[in-house]
């Protein structure tokens, strides 16, 4: 776990040290996300990539999930979500490198879901992976159905086109027998 929690305190000391992320004047509801590196970061004291690299997700996604989970009643200040916006970012960073480092005790160079739930478990999150679970569950039911009527999509346009090429034939033969008479 110590590149995990080298990437956290790179990250945070980044965040303290840089200035705050800039976003468009026209619209406050994508941050503009851009990678530091050690040409445009004097800071940086590591050499992992991933130590260098800032997320925030866009707010107007951060707000549409505020508005999911909280009363109607209750209003988000600009700050709040700012900081909500730039934790939850910090946390999928970590989320990530924790399932990195999963990934690479299991000799692997692609994290996948059960790295991601070992991350969760490994950070104490453990209460969360039967959601996850359930979730995951749900999402690999989705493709496959996805997947499934996309072929049967396929399947339907190809028997399609079969079924106009055998009737352009038979008018073509129809029609050449008429000709002949």
């Amino acid at each position: 776990m110590d590149e995990s929690s080298t990437a956290v305190e790179n990250a945070t000391r980044q965040e303290s040290s840089s200035s705050p992320t800039k976003q468009s004047s026209s619209s406050n509801t994508t941050p503009t996300t851009e990678p530091k590196t050690p040409s445009n970061n004097n800071n940086a004291t590591s050499s992992s990539s991933s130590a260098n690299i800032e997320f925030e997700p866009p707010a107007a996604c951060i707000r549409r999930l505020l508005k999911q989970v909280l009363p109607k009643s209750t209003n988000v200040s600009k700050d709040s979500l700012s900081a909500i916006s730039r934790a939850s970012g910090i946390f999928v960073l970590y989320l990530t490198a924790c399932a990195n480092d999963v990934a690479r005790e299991g000799r692997r160079s692609t994290i996948v879901a059960k790295d991601v739930l070992g991350a969760l478990k490994e950070l104490d999150f453990g209460e969360f992976v039967p959601l996850m679970e359930k979730f995951l569950e749900g999402h690999r039911k989705e493709e496959r159905f996805k997947k499934e009527e996309k072929e049967r999509v396929k399947k339907l346009q190809v028997e399609r086109q079969q079924s106009q090429l055998q009737e352009k034939e038979v008018k073509e033969k129809a029609s050449s027998l008429f000709d002949g008479e």
